[in-house]
């Protein structure tokens, strides 16, 4: 089934639609990109090129549950602020929220975290602060 044709009219409609996670495996080049996010699946396709840690980093998770590296790293409302790149396709049957999503983690915890938060940031495009703001300060554990 081609991706446009998962697309769903409303939050409602996507709410009530169920992904599998067997369907999201199948989506997983660069031309045909999925995730899942918190038990979301998503259409990536067109945010590959526009990734700001690089397209390997976001590669890595095609047609994958991303939740947990996920939120180590990006802060809440990330996907609603690209949007138009990203297509939500609707919930993921059987798959539950991240611990991470359930008040336990969260945004940069954790020493995975620092690490994939450091390998973002060297990238040449990307703009680095000489000092780390406080809320990128995340000790190793």
């Amino acid at each position: 089934m081609a991706t446009a044709e998962r697309l769903l009219p409303d939050a409602e409609a996507a709410d009530a639609a169920a992904v599998t996670i067997e369907e999201v495996e199948k989506h997983n080049s660069r031309s045909d990109a999925w995730i899942v996010l918190n038990g979301e699946a998503l259409d990536v396709t067109n945010w590959i090129p526009l990734h700001p840690g690089g397209e390997q980093t976001i590669s890595a998770f095609l047609g994958k549950d991303a939740s947990t590296e996920w939120n180590m790293i990006h802060q809440p409302g990330t996907v609603e602020r690209h949007g138009r790149f990203v297509k939500k396709l609707g919930r993921v049957a059987s798959v539950d929220p991240p611990a991470a999503m359930q008040g336990a983690g969260g945004y940069g915890s954790g020493a995975r975290g620092f690490f994939l938060l450091s390998c973002c940031r060297r990238r040449k495009d990307v703009p680095i602060p000489r000092e780390p703001a406080l809320s990128m300060r995340v000790p190793i554990v």
